[in-house]
């Protein structure tokens, strides 16, 4: 009863961690949508701005142009052929200082259709359901810890005390994450299990997992059963990867089904 109470305890505590988790995400990916409307507003904006600009400045010139044509006609004193001569000038005038079109802009609109949420996708973000044969325990350790020493935790199976410990492991000239699992109490049986280990993944395609059948006999406990590089301690570390969080732990889950006492 303990290690159902503690599977479901675990599960829910999950579950909790993963809506933070698609509510953070939510809500930046929000704001990067808010910063893209408001950058599109600002260009229309400017586009709008130079136009009412651009009139003004036509208004002026076409003040200026009529001002100077009217002083240059309104002199009556003039001869006949100055005021002709003058008019030759304003028809220059206009000629060289033909109005031109202004340049019209394509004014666009920032509109969010919305749509509705699909609550099977949310749900699947929430991660995969399983019913597994047999106890399943999720673990956190912590990157610089393990790097300083073994680190192990405790579990109680069929009354059986277990531990399953992680260490950094040293393989020619290469540093990896070693899993293990010990069977901690002596006895004059032997004992096979089937034991399967996931090395979590935020995208659970590049979960590591490994699957194992042992056998513990008597002379045999306490002895760590399972895998010296379960990853590459360089790709474990590097966050970009999806193993570590944000304060550098990663989780282990162990699967352990009593297959013989």
């Amino acid at each position: 009863m303990v290690d159902i109470n503690t599977a479901a305890n675990v599960s829910c505590q999950s579950i909790e961690k993963q809506i933070e988790q698609i509510c953070f995400c939510t809500r930046r990916l929000g704001d990067e949508v808010k910063v893209h409307i408001l950058k599109s507003r600002d260009d229309e904006l400017n586009k709008i701005s130079k136009l009412t600009d651009d009139m003004k400045s036509l208004v002026d010139h076409l003040k200026t142009l009529g001002t100077n044509s009217a002083d240059i006609l309104e002199d009556t004193s003039q001869s006949t052929v100055q005021i002709l001569s003058k008019v030759q000038h304003v028809e220059k005038v206009k000629k060289e200082n033909s109005l031109k079109n202004l340049d019209m802009p394509d004014v666009k609109y920032t509109w969010l259709q919305e749509t509705v949420i699909d609550e099977d996708v949310l749900k699947k973000q929430l991660g995969i359901l399983e019913n597994l044969i047999g106890p399943t325990f999720i673990a956190q350790f912590n990157l610089q810890e393990v790097q300083d020493g073994q680190k192990q935790v405790d579990y109680i199976i069929m009354g059986r005390p277990w531990k399953v410990g992680v260490k950094k492991e040293r393989l020619k000239d290469k540093s990896s994450l070693g899993v293990y699992l010990y069977l901690t109490k002596e006895e004059n049986t032997n004992c096979t299990v089937n034991w399967k280990l996931t090395l979590v993944n935020k995208n659970n395609l590049r979960s590591q997992t490994r699957d194992f059948d042992y056998t513990f006999t008597p002379k045999e406990y306490l002895t760590g059963r399972g895998t010296t590089a379960i990853i590459n301690w360089t790709d474990l570390a590097n966050k970009q990867n999806g193993f570590l969080d944000e304060d550098n732990n990663f989780i282990t889950k162990a699967t352990v089904k009593v297959k013989k006492n």
